[in-house]
C-alpha cells in the first residue's frame, strides 16, 4: 500500500487544529496580561507624579488664601480632597487619559513624637477606565 489513508489525513488535521487553537489561546492570554501591566504602570506613574508635585510644595500657604484653583495650588493642604482627571500643574487635562481619575487624601496622623499638626500623610489614588486602582503614599513633616 502506498499513500495516506483518509482517516490519517483527518486525524492530522484535527491534531494541527487543536495545537493551533491552544497556541492562539496562550497568545491572547499573554497579550491581555501585557496590556494590564501597561495600564498598571501608567497608574503608578501618574500617582507618583502627583505625589512628587504635592510634596515639593511649601508646608504653609505663602499667600494665606485657601480654596484656590488647581493652577494656583501653592502649599500641601491645597491638594486635600482633590479628585480630577489627570492634569498638569496648571490644571489643564492631559491628553489620552480619558476615564482615569486621580484622588488625593491628606490626613494628619502624627508620627511618633511629631505632633499631628506637623505631620501630613499624603495618599494619591489613580483609577483607570477598567476599574483598576493604584495608590502611593508619602509623609511630609514640618520641622520646628
Amino acid at each position: 500500500m502506498q499513500g495516506v489513508a483518509l482517516i490519517e489525513v483527518v486525524i492530522a488535521i484535527v491534531v494541527i487544529g487543536v495545537c493551533g487553537a491552544t497556541i492562539v489561546g496562550l497568545m491572547t492570554s499573554i497579550d491581555r496580561r501585557s496590556a494590564e501591566t501597561l495600564v498598571a504602570g501608567l497608574r503608578l506613574n501618574i500617582a507618583a507624579a502627583y505625589l512628587r508635585e504635592i510634596t515639593s510644595q511649601p508646608w504653609s500657604d505663602p499667600d494665606g488664601m485657601g480654596g484656590e484653583a488647581r493652577g494656583n495650588y501653592d502649599n500641601i493642604d491645597d491638594y486635600a480632597g482633590l479628585d480630577e482627571v489627570p492634569s498638569d500643574g496648571t490644571g489643564a487635562a492631559l491628553a489620552n487619559f480619558n476615564g482615569y481619575r486621580v484622588a488625593v487624601v491628606i490626613t494628619q496622623p502624627g508620627l511618633g513624637a511629631i505632633p499631628n499638626a506637623q505631620t501630613r500623610l499624603i495618599r494619591v489614588t489613580v483609577t483607570d477606565p477598567f476599574g483598576g486602582t493604584s495608590s502611593v503614599a508619602g509623609f511630609r513633616t514640618q520641622h520646628p
